[in-house]
């Protein structure tokens, strides 16, 4: 069996930037990076990319901070979203720059990991050349080539925009039309040139992206909003706030980020204004002005209320409550002017059944459809076993909750207390949605738990073993930063070099708890947006590093 030091499953942002930084610090290091994509750049991997689609984030704030994409490079200009083809240009240019491209062994997907009793895990894969990605994401092959290698530590870089979660309707068999997940949108290209009317399932940016892809060819779009959903995203123009700032920026302002109840402002250096804020009537009442007059001036620029279609699209959820669960309108044209003018037409309804090339709704609507394409989310663990059996409680990840131990523990008691202490606006949380259900033919996440993750990298169990880490398990926008200090965490704590990590008491469970809410995915898995640069900060407070790059110069 072939022994590594390291093996990265993923070959995305985290992936990538989790090779460099160990063999940045350790030279000598023998890593291999499996990815069962037949390209670099996960989610911006070749196969993966269609016309029109680009970033939320502008050029600059969307690349390792020693490998700039400049304009000269990649054809995107200052105050440009950057499009999925650049992505991935410029992540393949990364590997290669690096020296990491050859370490790199795609169409080749990871089927379990087995850890050891004596530390480090057995890692089994299986590939061929004639491997073809299908819709469920399984190499099949006539002869699989199985093989397996003995890791020292494993890093999983698979994030948690892999394994599409597809919805199976009454009537989904005798559907004469392709059913396909957004993933496989790009796969499908064809039904952007031969369709004349398509569905599209969904409220999220995905679901906005396909939506336009397919309205710019002049295909008729019945975009359909689930009633027994979350509503529709916040999706904000490129230039919010009354100050017009990039929306980029706006989320790593210090000072603005004090507006949002953070529990991990202790590295930040704000010991006074966010109490002030969140603790007292007077800064309450400028909390709540501060996200009014952020939605107000979203409502006023998206001219939601001009139109009945474009009423549809405004978000069912306060602003402050709604996390990761937001996107830029990053589009060559006006979104809404497509709604306006009946290109893109919107129903606030759930699907009760397809027949033949109909998709028929629960208000009684029929819509004739060429196509239907399900923007339904992303099942939110790795897609890899984990062995031996029983094992996924210890790593860290989601798994039933025993109903004898389900009561809330002391110490999660005393987080909730703490919380609502610092932060008394969440007692007043958003009701859910009372016409609220699953997704046909999706299992339920009710009665699993979340991820258990210290720093959301390491579980609690593995912290003396310091042979296992996950990198990007969690939603945010500013993810090649978030990479970077993810992966020089990763390496000191493999090395045991952390400065100020201090490893906890016997039984102590190390999580992080703060208050979830219904619309949130805080209950499922970490997410972050005005809370992004406080996590930074506590990254690099482990690492010893200076948070402060200007000291208010």
């Amino acid at each position: 069996m072939e022994e590594i030091d390291l093996v990265i499953i993923g070959a995305g942002f985290h992936g990538l930037i989790a090779a460099k930084t160990c063999l940045d610090v350790y030279p000598s290091t023998r890593v291999i990076i499996y990815d069962s994509a037949s390209s670099i750049g996960g989610v911006w991997a070749k196969e993966n990319l269609y016309p029109g689609l680009k970033t939320n984030n502008m050029l600059g704030t969307y690349e390792f901070s020693d490998y700039p994409m400049d304009s000269e490079t990649y054809g995107v200009k200052k105050g440009e979203h950057i499009p999925g083809a650049v992505v991935h240009h410029y992540l393949t240019n990364f590997t290669k720059h690096f020296g990491i491209y050859e370490k790199v062994r795609l169409e080749t997907k990871v089927e379990s990991a087995e850890h050891c009793d004596g530390g480090g895990w057995i890692v089994t894969t299986s590939s061929s050349s004639s491997s073809t990605l299908t819709s469920s994401t399984v190499l099949h092959t006539d002869e699989a080539k199985k093989s397996r290698v003995l890791a020292s530590k494993l890093i999983v870089a698979t994030g948690l925009t892999t394994d599409p979660v597809i919805p199976i309707f009454e009537g989904s068999v005798d559907f004469k039309a392709p059913i396909l997940h957004s993933k496989y949108f790009a796969r499908n290209l064809d039904s952007l040139e031969n369709a004349e009317r398509v569905t599209v399932l969904g409220g999220m940016k995905s679901a906005f992206d396909v939506a336009y892809a397919y309205a710019e060819m002049g295909v008729q779009v019945e975009m359909i909003i689930r009633e027994s959903g979350h509503g529709p995203m916040w999706i904000a123009p490129p230039y919010a706030t009354p100050f017009k700032l990039q929306v980029e920026k706006v989320i790593t302002t210090r000072l603005i980020t004090c507006f949002s109840p953070c529990i991990w402002d202790f590295e930040s250096g704000y010991k006074t204004i966010r109490p002030f804020l969140h603790t007292t009537a007077l800064g309450r009442y400028f909390v709540s002005k501060f996200w009014s007059t952020l939605e107000s001036d979203i409502h006023y620029l998206n001219s939601y209320d001009s139109h009945p279609e474009t009423t549809k699209l405004k978000p069912w959820t306060k602003i402050l409550f709604i996390g990761s669960i937001n996107g830029v309108l990053n589009y060559e044209k006006d979104f809404f002017e497509l709604v306006r003018s009946g290109i893109v037409r919107v129903h606030i309804s759930d699907i009760a059944s397809l027949d033949r090339k109909t998709v028929r709704l629960t208000n009684g609507e029929s819509l004739e459809s060429d196509a239907l394409v399900c923007c339904t989310g992303w099942k939110h663990t790795p897609p890899l076993t984990f062995l031996p059996n029983g094992i996924e409680t210890k790593v860290g990840l989601p798994h039933p909750i025993d109903a004898a131990t389900e009561n809330i523990s002391p110490l999660e008691r005393r987080a909730d207390e703490e919380i609502l202490s610092r932060f008394p606006s969440l007692r007043d949380q958003p009701p859910r949605n009372p016409k609220g259900k699953q997704l046909p033919g999706v299992p339920s996440t009710e009665g699993m738990s979340s991820y258990q993750l210290y720093r959301f990298i390491v579980p609690p169990s593995f912290i003396c073993t310091r042979d296992i880490a996950f990198a990007g398990h969690m939603l945010s926008i500013l993810t090649p930063t978030r990479a970077q200090i993810q992966a020089l965490w990763i390496t000191a704590f493999f090395s045991g070099e952390l400065p100020k990590f201090k490893a906890p008491l016997e039984g102590e469970r190390m999580e992080v708890q703060y208050e979830t809410v219904p619309q949130g995915w805080g209950g499922r898995f970490p997410e972050s947006v005005f809370e992004e640069v406080a996590y930074f900060d506590v990254l690099l407070g482990d690492l010893g590093c200076e948070i402060w790059r200007k000291r208010g110069s």
